[in-house]
């Protein structure tokens, strides 16, 4: 049965492992350090999928200003491969947009292509179109 819950300070390191797995699948991840994690953890949220005892997914947020305007980010979302198709990455969202609901005008995220029916099905909108120049 996978447990679902916010980040514990000791769960820090085994996060950090799973970025690397997250990198080397999609080389446009950028992998966070232990730090960067410990910084997440204490001024936004991160919200875990975990089967016994083990971290087999984790959705992490950030708050950045717009406009002069706190605007929340679903800033990454990793579930390890045997555990997709689970509805794994469903539920984390749903936890995080259930916890956030009406504490911020605007939740955000930057989603491949791929991925925008996902989002879509849980009320995300596509509102804006990110086009990047890479030599």
């Amino acid at each position: 049965m996978i447990e679902y819950r916010k980040s514990l300070k000791t769960d820090l390191k085994s996060l950090v492992e799973i970025d690397k797995l997250a990198n080397k699948e999609n080389s446009d991840w950028i992998s966070l350090s232990l730090n960067q994690f410990l910084k997440i953890h204490i001024n936004y949220s991160i919200y875990l999928a975990i089967d016994n005892k083990k971290i087999v997914g984790y959705l992490s947020t950030e708050i950045k200003k717009q406009n002069k305007e706190e605007v929340l980010f679903l800033d990454n979302l990793y579930i390890l491969k045997e555990y997709r198709k689970k509805n794994i990455a469903k539920k984390l969202v749903s936890l995080f947009l259930k916890e956030n609901n009406g504490k911020y005008r605007m939740i955000k995220l930057y989603s491949t292509p791929s991925l925008e029916p996902f989002y879509k099905k849980l009320g995300f909108k596509t509102k804006y179109l990110t086009m990047v120049f890479e030599k």
